[in-house]
This record gives C-alpha cells, structure tokens and sequence, in this order.
C-alpha cells in the first residue's frame, strides 16, 4: 500500500509541474505575441488583448492573455501616433477621422487620451 501512495503521489506531482509548465509556456507565448503586435502592428492593449484571446486569433487562455497585456512594456501613445500617421498618409482621413478610428470599438480600441496625443503629434 505504501509503495502505490508513493507512487500516486509522484505522479501527482509530474502532473501538477506539467500543468506549471504549459501555464508558463502559454504566458510566456502570449507575452512574445503581444509584443509582436505592439511593435509591428502598433496596437492598443485593449486591441491586442482581443486578438489574443480571440477564436479567430490566437486562441489563448484569458489567464494568459492578461498576464501577456498586463506586462507588456511598450508606449502606447507612439503606437498610436504610428497608427494616426499611418491613417494620414495612406487613408487620407482628417484629425477627427483619425480621432475616431483610434477610439472606436471596432478600431483601434486607444484611450482618448492617447488618440488625442497622436492626433495633436502627427505633423511632428
């Protein structure tokens, strides 16, 4: 009887360091897709975190995708200005279009403080 308590409390513990594992594993994945995004798309973190958790993007765990959005270092204000200039030059919309598409919902999801921050830096 001993040698079975044993032996199912190791492989408890295997299972319990496996789930450690795939849970630092999944963090550590979203946090290096989150980066990715802020640097190469500019998003906002409400924007990244969709598309994260998203079933038609990346599919990770909410756990995962707040810890990866959560310690995310990056300046949301210049991945806003990026996008706001981007929006300018190659969309030609106005400042209060831009405003707009960087606050909407079903935009780019940035504060307004940051939306006002790329629109007022623009022309820098």
């Amino acid at each position: 009887m001993m040698k079975l308590t044993t032996a199912n409390q190791h492989l408890n513990h295997k299972n319990r360091l496996n789930r450690l594992f795939n849970q630092i594993s999944d963090h550590s994945d979203a946090l290096t897709d989150t980066q990715i995004y802020s640097d190469s798309q500019h998003m906002y973190k409400q924007g990244i975190y969709d598309q994260l958790i998203s079933e038609y993007g990346n599919k990770f765990l909410p756990q995962a995708t707040q810890y990866a959005t959560d310690n995310l270092q990056t300046d949301y204000n210049a991945n806003a200005l990026a996008s706001a200039k981007n929006y300018e030059q190659v969309e030609h919309l106005s400042t209060e279009e831009i405003r707009d598409q960087l606050t909407s919902q079903y935009g780019e999801k940035f504060s307004p403080d940051e939306a006002n921050y790329a629109v007022q830096h623009s022309n820098d």
